[in-house]
């Protein structure tokens, strides 16, 4: 029920007309790798060059320390050394990448599933009503108990519920309702505004596109990765840098379970709030008058208004895209330790696997739960 940015406000007044246009998830999912592997063949390029002028020899000469046994840190002792290690974390952003990409795919794929089917109840709610205006009494008593089934009955209440929250605007958020009406050339404070409201939405709204709009802009986000993730992520590895330098700490290794609990930890939240707010509208009257904004407490206020004006699902998930490159970059850590598969090869077995099965819940859980979640946070 919040106000969306210009962006998704142009295309809800697109789909008022017939035209409204969905993101190809699928297409910006591949231009997005595209661009990625673009940038890592780039700095492959950068590597060469600075090897073949001869960079590597210089910091080989310039943070040599194989005479000095008071040495607090080792660094590389020849060029070679320096290139092995510069190509190896290339190549673990290059395999981090991938399994990213991997598991943003299979989001996208729950959610064009999601899409499709939303878009196949809203034609049956077409269907629906127009049994209902054409049947006679006796035919929709028959009807009634194997058309309003299932996913279609659930479908229809959920858009009665948000219809109803529109029409509680001019008492619940007078501001919100004044966009709407200059949006749509009414009169905010004719009495008769409210009814044209509902005719309205009931003949122009498609909640199946409302749906999907906010879906795609969820995910699209976690594809395109926002500036502020990457800040975060960079500071993120700065820190790790510094506890690896003075505290002697590798948290690519010793926080990886810290990365499992909160990846668990984060799709447990986004499937509780999905189950918190299903549970109040299957419990809710869409025909009940609105709520006064004055009987609420002020922290439920503040939430509500945070929730309205900002798109507080996008933090949430901005975390989540966090913790799991972190957690791909630590996989393809595991996975790229040769002197590991060396000198211990059935850990490193047991560890693969434990990374594989986790890799695996994550592709069956994330086509479930990001989309479901960031429908019902719209």
């Amino acid at each position: 029920q919040r106000r969306r940015d210009s962006e998704s406000g142009h295309a809800h007044s697109g789909a008022a007309h017939g035209s409204l246009g969905h993101v190809r998830l699928v297409k910006e999912l591949v231009h997005r790798a595209g661009g990625e592997f673009m940038s890592l063949g780039f700095l492959a390029l950068s590597v060469f060059i600075f090897n073949v002028t001869g960079g590597f020899k210089f910091l080989a000469r310039r943070f040599d320390v194989s005479g000095d046994a008071d040495a607090v840190m080792h660094f590389p002792g020849t060029e070679s050394d320096w290139l092995h290690l510069v190509e190896i974390g290339h190549i673990k952003l290059f395999l981090c990448m991938i399994v990213y990409f991997l598991m943003v795919s299979r989001i996208i794929s729950g959610s064009v599933r999601m899409i499709r089917k939303w878009e196949r109840l809203r034609l049956r709610r077409i269907k629906h009503q127009h049994i209902v205006k054409t049947s006679s009494q006796n035919t929709l008593r028959s009807m009634s108990t194997t058309i309003l089934e299932g996913d279609l009955a659930k479908y229809i209440h959920w858009r009665a519920y948000f219809v109803s929250r529109v029409l509680s605007w001019p008492v619940d958020s007078p501001s919100t309702f004044e966009l709407m009406c200059q949006d749509l050339a009414l009169d905010a404070v004719d009495p008769e505004t409210k009814e044209r409201v509902a005719a309205m939405v009931e003949e122009r709204f498609s909640f199946s596109a409302y749906l999907a709009l906010n879906v795609e802009r969820g995910v699209r986000d976690s594809i395109e990765v926002h500036k502020l993730t990457w800040l975060a992520m960079l500071c993120l590895f700065g820190i790790f840098a510094v506890l690896c330098r003075f505290a002697h700490v590798n948290m690519m290794t010793s926080g990886t379970p810290v990365c499992i609990v909160l990846v668990v930890g984060i799709l447990g939240m986004m499937q509780w709030f999905a189950w918190h707010k299903q549970r109040r509208i299957s419990s809710s009257d869409s025909e009940a008058a609105p709520e006064n904004s004055g009987s609420r407490s002020p922290v439920r206020r503040l939430r509500k208004a945070m929730h309205q004006h900002h798109a507080t699902e996008l933090i949430l998930l901005r975390v989540f895209q966090i913790v799991l490159f972190l957690f791909c970059y630590a996989f393809t850590g595991c996975l790229w330790n040769t002197q590991g598969w060396e000198s211990d090869l059935t850990n490193k077995l047991m560890m693969v696997f434990m990374y594989v099965v986790l890799f695996s819940a994550l592709a069956n859980q994330l086509p479930k739960q990001v989309p479901r979640f960031l429908a019902f946070m719209a």
